[in-house]
């Protein structure tokens, strides 16, 4: 029998950089315009942003569905952004 082992998602680290993208107004203003975490990180790549609150973006950790949850809800509805 094999066994398959969940990923295991740091829920702490994601709502901290959940938190950190809301208080800075540059990030939270892109964040409303996108539908996902994945639109954000393209659109804050382009001023050379890979990192919030010491957090990588692309941290194997963190709750990815959760970031998508936070940046969709947060600004206009996924089908009317970016």
């Amino acid at each position: 029998m094999k066994t398959v082992i969940a990923p295991t998602f740091d829920v702490i680290k994601t709502q901290r950089l959940i938190d950190r993208i809301l208080e800075v107004p540059n990030f939270e203003n892109v964040a409303y315009v996108c539908k996902d975490f994945q639109d954000f990180c393209f659109e804050v790549a382009e001023w050379g942003v890979d990192h919030a609150a010491g957090i990588d973006f692309d941290d194997k950790t963190l709750d990815i569905a959760m970031l998508n949850d936070a940046i969709a809800g947060h600004g206009y509805a996924p089908e009317d952004c970016l």
